[in-house]
């Protein structure tokens, strides 16, 4: 077995999620453990030449590509981001981004949210995509980190997440990331009330064999149980009689999306 060399960049993060309704006669909250990865993207050959346990393709167990992100047709995660950024009117030079995010896992792959960070040179843009169950994916350019390593942006929803979130509310992201731990929260508000709190925090682990097998133990098939958590509690919401709402209502509020994270089905 080969022990990847100590000055890589990739970490794992042991996390906990945590999830609360917030609006008055809505009381729901869960917890659960999971992992993610922080991939430095240059350094996903490197893992699948390091790794047997991870590679960029899906021959492994745990890989990661572009696949699993919106993709504007090229090979790789960072092209991807700068063509986006560009079609958005942000042509920047990129040094490097990292990614964190659910390891694709015997290649199954569920990701809510992945966070992006994006080092220009001059700052490190933070770029979130979100996913939802119907096979749609929408990215949100949240603005550079702070010399403390964090962030606070309100942004318009303007997209279908949950039937059990308003159309017409705002998302806040709050993001704290330092050599040892990151943080990501996410609150929904309408108007200034409150809806949803969610929040990813853990602590950096190094990344290896033993660690991943490690995951795999404790942590088995965490995409399948991210996406089968997302449904149990859509259940127990219904039973507590939350109200639904359809996709197909507000088509005007659900704007800049893709379908299957494919650029030429994009919905503008």
């Amino acid at each position: 077995m080969v022990i990847p060399a100590p000055e890589l960049r990739s970490r794992l993060v042991d996390a906990v999620v945590d999830h609360e309704r917030l609006k008055k006669g809505q009381a729901h909250s869960f917890r659960y453990r999971v992992f993610y990865g922080l991939i430095d993207i240059d350094e996903i050959p490197l893992l699948d030449q390091e790794l047997w346990t991870f590679s960029e393709r899906g021959r492994s167990i745990y890989s990661l590509g572009a696949r699993d992100f919106i993709n504007f047709g090229h090979k790789d995660i960072k092209a991807n981001i700068g063509a986006w950024l560009k079609d958005h009117g942000h042509e920047v030079e990129i040094r490097r981004v990292t990614v964190f995010a659910h390891l694709r896992t015997v290649g199954i792959n569920f990701n809510p949210l992945s966070v992006f960070f994006v080092e220009t040179g001059k700052e490190t843009l933070c770029l979130v995509e979100v996913d939802n169950t119907f096979g749609e994916a929408k990215l949100y350019l949240l603005g550079p980190l702070g010399a403390d390593g964090g962030l606070k942006k309100r942004i318009p929803k303007n997209y279908y997440v949950s039937p059990f979130i308003e159309h017409d509310a705002d998302f806040v992201f709050e993001i704290k990331r330092n050599d040892d731990t990151l943080r990501v929260q996410v609150t929904t508000i309408k108007d200034k009330e409150p809806i949803l709190f969610a929040r990813m925090q853990g602590k950096l682990r190094p990344i290896s064999d033993w660690s991943l097998l490690g995951y795999l133990v404790r942590m088995p098939l965490t995409p399948i149980k991210v996406f089968g958590a997302i449904h149990w509690q859509a259940m127990r919401l219904m039973i507590k009689r939350i109200p639904f709402r359809k996709k197909q209502d507000s088509p005007e509020l659900q704007r800049d999306y893709y379908v299957h994270k494919d650029h030429r089905r994009h919905v503008t």
